[in-house]
């Protein structure tokens, strides 16, 4: 599993720099030929022993090499199939928006991930595959939720280019999340339709907002609940700066984020107690009571990508407990990173992707030489 992983990000990579899906059907039809004469071979029963380390390889060839045209496929198709019919202009314009993420502050302004919205009529609103990054001044949080439909009047531009040699690319990093565009706005004119999208992020993103509302009750001090809401819940968008920094100071500003650490203590803790409970233990009934509140912990946190990378490689291990097989850890990470990378090709370019994975590596790579 680690090897396929390792070839579905070679293929995103690959998608990324050549841009030409004509390669993938290359790549598949490599794949049916080998199949093919994989078939052939094995109908010939006389001349299978005599070709038995052909046949292997020809299987693990065709498998392999799907699995990467797999990568470059969804890589490269997906960033051509965006239609990009909008236009700068300095003037203002209308446009109808779907929030596609959570919104946060930044430099005092309000922003977030928008998905545009085609006016097919008065009525009907149709999606389509252009995302811009919505920047309001004076913004609330709570006026922009998961699937929220908005008409905003504002400015389109196209992030600028770095302009030093070899620092941070913001239009790059935009265009890796597939936003082209920012259209700058008042919160004035922001406008709130109806309707909206209903999904399963959005219900997370209800149910960890409820819980916030709640803290008031149990935690009084003000300074107290905002550490308690950014280490059980994740969120930290109205923590004070001092506390910010005085976390940052100490070099532990990272446990303020819900990660693989929060996870694993989790998973530990649960692990520990469930094991005493031996009516549970005799058909591995713990492992399922973990692995059913790994993931309502995740559902509380508003699913984020830290969150679903550590509960997915959790759901892994469990599930070898659950089986009784004894499996190698790189093929654990490379089975987490192939379901993550199948669901979100673009997650390959993500920086808390490849530090986590790197990281998980590193400390099982290492553990031999320490010990």
């Amino acid at each position: 599993m680690a090897r396929i992983a390792l070839l579905i990000c070679t293929g995103c990579l690959t998608g990324y720099y050549i841009n030409k899906p004509v390669f993938a059907l290359l790549f598949f039809t490599i794949s049916i030929l080998s199949g093919i004469l994989l078939l052939r071979l094995i109908l010939i029963k006389k001349t299978l022993s005599r070709f038995k380390t052909l046949l292997l390889s020809c299987l693990i060839n065709a498998f392999f090499i799907t699995s990467f045209a797999t990568g470059f496929y969804f890589d490269s198709t997906k960033r051509l199939s965006r239609q990009n019919f909008l236009v700068e202009d300095e003037t203002t314009q209308q446009f109808y928006l779907q929030v596609a993420s959570e919104a946060r502050f930044k430099n005092g302004k309000l922003s977030v991930k928008c998905q545009l919205l085609k006016n097919r009529s008065e009525l009907i609103l149709e999606k389509c595959d252009e995302s811009v990054l919505l920047v309001v001044e004076n913004g609330q949080l709570d006026q922009f939720q998961l699937g929220d439909r908005k008409c905003v009047i504002g400015t389109l531009k196209h992030p600028n280019a770095n302009i030093l040699p070899d620092s941070f690319n913001y239009k790059q990093f935009l265009h890796l999340q597939g936003i082209e565009h920012i259209l700058s706005t008042n919160h004035k004119n922001v406008y709130t339709l109806h309707a909206f999208e209903q999904s399963l992020q959005r219900i997370s993103f209800q149910w960890r907002n409820a819980l916030l509302k709640r803290m008031p009750k149990s935690i009084i001090d003000d300074k107290e609940r905002q550490v308690a809401s950014a280490l059980l819940l994740g969120e930290r968008s109205e923590m004070q700066r001092d506390i910010v920094q005085l976390y940052t100071s100490g070099g532990i500003i990272h446990i303020l984020a819900v990660s693989g650490l929060h996870v694993g203590l989790l998973y530990q803790a649960l692990l520990f107690l469930l094991s005493w409970v031996k009516c549970l233990t005799k058909l591995h009934i713990h492992l399922v009571l973990i692995l059913i509140l790994l993931w309502l912990y995740a559902f509380m946190t508003g699913l984020s990508p830290s969150v679903n990378r550590a509960v997915c490689m959790f759901t892994l291990i469990t599930f070898s407990g659950l089986l009784n097989r004894s499996v190698s850890a790189y093929n654990h990470i490379g089975s987490a990173a192939f379901l993550l990378i199948l669901i979100t090709p673009s997650s390959f370019f993500d920086l808390g992707f490849l530090l986590s994975f790197s990281a998980v590596l590193g400390i099982i790579g290492a553990r031999p030489i320490l010990d």
